[in-house]
C-alpha cells in the first residue's frame, strides 16, 4: 500500500473516530490551511460539504479528492482533521501543501528536437505552481512525441529539484536513440488475408522512393489490434496476431517489423438469441441477424444489426440501452452461435435543451474595408436562437427519441450556415430525465462559387454564383448566378424564406432567364415563380406554384406546318400543386427508403394546359453495400400532342434520363425533319440500378432503363429500353463525375443512339 493511501486512510480514519458512535455532528465552519496562491472561497465552493449540515463521511471522502484535483497540492501532505466547539458543532479541516513554484525547466539530451518544442509539451509554467504528477506527464509527452518522429528507444527522465527560495527546478534529461526507419514489413503465417489488405490496415509503413517512414513502438501496437479486429471481423474468431522477432540493421539504421499470424479456422453464423428484453420480442430482435444465419461470420454485419437493435430502443426512448453481441463458438461445427444481450434501461424523457455556441476562433483574414464589412454583418448577422430552435424538433417534456436526436442533427445541416453540429445529453437528478445541449459552430455563410461542367443539355459550361445562407440571420437564403456554355447561357437569381412570417410554411421566389441551343432550334426563356412549402407531418409536404414565363423557340431547319405553329413564342402561366412523401435516408446517396409525389400543373401556356405528373424512388439494400434503386416516373397531358405548345411537351433520352441515347432523342419525329423530335403528351420512365461502392468516394452502378412517349393521353407508342455501367466519383467541396457506358436494347426509326454519357461539375 502506498504511503499516500495510508496516509489518507489514516485521516479519515481518525475523523470516523472523532465524529462519535452517535448521531453526526453539524459542521459549524470549514477550513482550507496551509494556502498561498489560492483563496480559500474558490475552493469552498467546489464542496458537497457545507456549513450547517450534519458532517457526512461520503462527502469528505469525495470533497478531499475535489481538493486533489485542483492539481497543486501534494497528496501527501494533505489531512482532514474536526475541532470540537462548545454548541457541540465541529469545524472541518482540510490541511494542505501547495506544491512549489517552477523557477526555470532545465532540459538536456535534446539534438535532434528544439528546446522550445520540449518546453511545449511539458503541462507546467514557469512562476506558477507545479502540477501534481507533472514530471510523470512530462516524460510520457516527451517520449511520445520523440517516437513518433522515429525514436523508438528514447528515454526520459524528469524529477523536481527543491530551491533555497522554496521554488522548484524541473529537470528533464533525454537519451535520444537512435532513429531507425522502417524497412520491410514482414507478416508470417496469413493466408486467408493478403499481405496487401494488411499492410492497408496498417499505420506502420515501409519507407520507399516517396519518404522515409520511421518505426513507432506504440503505433505498432495499434497495428497488432488492427489487424486483430480484422481477422475477428471475417470470422477468425480463434486468430491471434503477435509481434514475430525483429530484424534489425545497425548499419543501415533500419528495422524490419515482423507480425506472427495464427489464423485458426474460420467460422460461421450459428443461432442468434436474445437476453435481457421485455420491450420488444425475439422475435423482432432476432429478424435483425435472421439473413446471417449459414454465412460466414462477418463483423461488419453484426455491428449494422447490433446497430438497428439500439435505433429500436433509442426510437422507444431507452436511449441508454445496451445490447452487446456475445459468442459461442464450437470449433466442431465452425459456427458460432451469438446471444443479443440487451440491458433496456429506463425510458428518458427530455428536461431542458440548452442552446450553446461554440467559441471557434476567427479566421485570419485580410484587412477588408469597414464599410463591406459592416454591410455584410447587417445583412448577416449571427443566426438567431428562434431560427435554431425552430428547427430542432427535439421539445422538453418529450421521450427522448433517437430518431428526433438524427432529425435535429440533419435539419440543421441542411441550413448549410454551421461548420459543426454537436449533441450532448446529461443525466440530472431525475434518471428519467436527461437535458439537451446543444452546440452550433457557425461558419461563414456567405459563398462564392466559381466552376465548370459538362452535361447533355448546357454541353461544357462555366458558372460563377453568389449565395447567401443567412440572410438577415434568421437562415433565409439568398442566391445569384451565371451559367455560361457552348450550347446555353442562364441567368438566375432566388430568395428562400424558410419560416415564412415566423410559421412552418416556406417561401421561394425566383427569377430567370436561359437560353438554350438544341440541335434543331434555339429555346429561350425568360420569367419567373413563386412557391409556398407547408409540411403536413413529419416526411409529407405540399408545394403551390406559380410560374409565369415567356418563351421563345426558334427554328433552324425544315419542320412541318403543325411543328411551326406550336414552336411560335408564346407566354405562360401556370399553377402547380405538388404533394411530396420522402422517406429516404440520404438524398445524395439513398441507400434505403422512398420518395413518392405526384402534381397537378394547370393553366395558360398558348391554349389551356393541363399536367399530371408521378414519381416514385425506392431503395433497399440487398447485401452488405449492394444497393437496389428504383425510379419509377410518369406523366400525361389530356390533349392530343399537337395541340400542346412544344416547350410544355414530354421528351425522353438522356444522361438523367433514358440512358442509351441522346438528351430528348427517342420518340416520334418531324414528319418532315427526322432530327426533330416532337416529344408526346404521355411518358412513362423506370430505371433499375445496383449500386455498389468502388474505393472510398469512387462507387459503381449498374442499370436498366425502359420508357415510352405517346402522342395522345394515356396511349403509348413503342417502348426503348436501353442496359449499362457506369461510375460516380465525388469530391466533398469539390465536385463529382459521373461517366455511364449505355447501349440501346430496344430503339425504333430514327432514335439517336448515344453508347457514353459523360457529366461533371467541379468548383474552383
Amino acid at each position: 500500500m502506498s504511503r499516500l493511501r495510508r496516509l489518507l486512510l489514516a485521516s479519515l480514519f481518525a475523523l470516523a473516530l472523532a465524529s462519535g458512535a452517535g448521531a453526526a455532528p453539524v459542521i459549524r465552519q470549514i477550513h482550507i490551511r496551509g494556502l498561498e496562491s489560492m483563496d480559500s472561497e474558490s475552493i469552498l465552493r467546489l464542496l458537497q460539504s457545507h456549513p450547517g449540515e450534519e458532517l457526512d463521511m461520503a462527502k469528505v471522502r469525495t470533497d478531499q479528492q475535489t481538493i486533489l484535483a485542483v492539481g497543486i497540492f501534494d497528496p501527501a501532505q494533505m489531512s482532514v482533521l474536526t475541532e470540537d466547539q462548545p454548541d457541540g458543532t465541529v469545524d472541518l479541516i482540510f490541511a494542505v501543501r501547495e506544491n512549489p513554484a517552477l523557477s526555470r525547466i532545465d532540459i538536456v539530451g535534446n539534438v535532434q528536437e528544439r528546446t522550445s518544442r520540449i518546453e511545449s509539451l511539458i503541462d507546467a509554467d514557469v512562476g506558477e505552481r507545479i502540477p501534481h504528477q507533472a514530471e510523470r506527464r512530462a516524460e510520457q509527452a516527451i517520449a511520445d512525441h520523440y517516437r513518433r518522429q522515429g525514436h523508438a528507444n528514447v528515454r526520459v527522465s524528469a524529477r523536481r529539484i527543491p530551491q533555497d527560495d522554496g521554488t522548484a527546478v524541473l529537470s528533464v534529461v533525454i537519451d535520444e536513440g537512435a532513429v531507425l526507419r522502417i524497412g520491410d514489413v514482414i507478416i508470417e503465417g496469413n493466408e486467408a488475408i493478403s499481405d496487401r489488405r494488411i499492410r492497408w490496415r496498417m499505420a506502420t509503413r515501409e519507407s520507399g522512393i516517396l519518404g522515409r517512414n520511421h518505426y513507432s513502438d506504440e503505433v505498432f501496437e495499434q497495428d497488432l489490434m488492427e489487424i486483430q479486429r480484422l481477422y475477428f471481423s471475417r470470422g477468425y474468431i480463434d486468430a491471434s496476431v503477435e509481434r514475430g522477432d525483429f530484424r534489425q540493421s545497425s548499419e543501415e539504421g533500419t528495422i524490419d517489423p515482423v507480425i506472427r499470424v495464427t489464423e485458426g479456422p474460420r467460422y460461421r453464423f450459428g443461432t442468434f438469441s436474445v437476453r435481457g428484453n421485455t420491450l420488444f420480442t425475439d422475435l423482432e430482435i432476432t429478424s435483425k441477424f435472421d439473413s446471417l444465419t449459414g454465412d460466414w461470420f462477418d463483423g461488419s454485419d453484426l455491428n449494422r444489426g447490433t446497430a438497428l437493435v439500439r435505433t429500436m430502443y433509442g426510437d422507444e426512448g431507452h436511449i441508454n440501452a445496451v445490447v452487446e453481441p456475445q459468442f459461442d463458438a464450437d470449433p466442431a461445427t465452425g459456427t458460432v452461435d451469438v446471444t443479443i444481450a440487451v440491458r433496456e434501461g429506463q425510458r428518458v424523457r427530455i428536461g431542458a435543451v440548452y442552446l450553446q455556441r461554440s467559441q471557434t476562433a476567427p479566421d485570419l483574414e485580410p484587412p477588408v474595408s469597414s464599410f463591406i464589412s459592416g454591410v455584410a454583418e447587417r445583412l448577416s448577422p449571427p443566426v438567431t436562437d428562434d431560427t435554431v430552435r425552430r428547427v430542432v424538433t427535439l421539445r422538453e417534456g418529450d421521450v427522448y427519441r433517437h430518431y428526433e436526436e438524427v432529425k435535429t442533427r440533419e435539419r440543421l445541416r441542411r441550413l448549410g450556415i454551421f461548420n459543426d453540429v454537436a449533441l450532448e445529453r446529461r443525466p440530472t437528478s431525475d434518471p428519467t430525465v436527461e437535458d439537451v445541449y446543444l452546440t452550433v459552430d457557425q461558419q461563414s455563410t456567405g459563398f462564392l462559387t466559381v466552376g465548370t461542367g459538362f452535361g447533355d443539355e448546357g454541353g461544357l459550361f462555366g458558372f460563377v454564383g453568389l449565395t447567401e445562407n443567412n440572410f438577415g440571420g434568421e437562415a433565409d437564403q439568398v442566391r445569384a448566378s451565371v451559367q455560361l456554355g457552348t450550347r446555353s447561357l442562364n441567368f438566375d437569381v432566388s430568395y428562400f424564406n424558410r419560416f415564412l412570417a415566423e410559421t412552418d410554411l416556406s417561401l421561394r421566389l425566383s427569377a430567370y432567364h436561359s437560353q438554350l441551343q438544341r440541335r434543331e432550334y434555339d429555346e429561350t426563356r425568360s420569367g419567373g415563380a413563386a412557391e409556398i412549402g407547408q409540411p403536413l407531418g413529419e416526411y409529407v409536404q405540399l408545394f403551390y406554384r406559380l410560374r409565369a414565363e415567356y418563351v421563345n423557340l426558334d427554328l433552324d431547319g425544315d419542320a412541318s406546318e403543325a411543328t411551326r405553329d406550336a414552336m411560335d413564342p408564346y407566354w405562360l402561366a401556370l399553377a402547380r400543386l405538388r404533394l411530396v412523401e420522402d422517406r429516404r435516408d440520404d438524398i445524395v446517396w439513398p441507400t434505403r427508403g422512398w420518395l413518392r409525389g405526384v402534381s397537378l400543373e394547370a393553366g395558360w401556356a398558348d391554349d389551356w394546359l393541363v399536367k399530371l405528373f408521378g414519381e416514385f424512388q425506392y431503395y433497399r439494400r440487398l447485401y452488405r453495400e449492394l444497393i437496389f434503386a428504383w425510379n419509377l416516373q410518369a406523366g400525361v397531358i389530356p390533349r392530343s400532342v399537337e395541340d400542346v405548345a412544344f416547350g410544355e411537351r414530354f421528351f425522353l433520352g438522356g444522361s438523367n434520363d433514358l440512358r442509351g441515347f441522346r438528351f430528348r432523342g427517342a420518340g416520334p419525329t418531324d414528319a418532315e425533319n427526322e432530327d426533330l423530335f416532337t416529344g408526346g403528351s404521355t411518358r412513362v420512365l423506370s430505371q433499375f440500378e445496383l449500386r455498389f461502392p468502388i474505393y472510398q468516394q469512387l462507387k459503381g452502378v449498374t442499370f436498366f432503363d425502359v420508357g415510352s412517349l405517346g402522342d395522345d393521353p394515356f396511349v403509348l407508342d413503342q417502348i426503348r429500353a436501353s442496359v449499362g455501367a457506369g461510375i460516380r466519383f465525388t469530391l466533398p467541396g469539390i465536385g463529382f463525375i459521373a461517366v455511364d457506358l449505355a447501349q440501346a436494347v430496344a430503339a425504333y426509326g430514327d432514335d439517336d443512339r448515344q453508347t457514353l454519357h459523360f457529366t461533371f461539375q467541379t468548383d474552383f
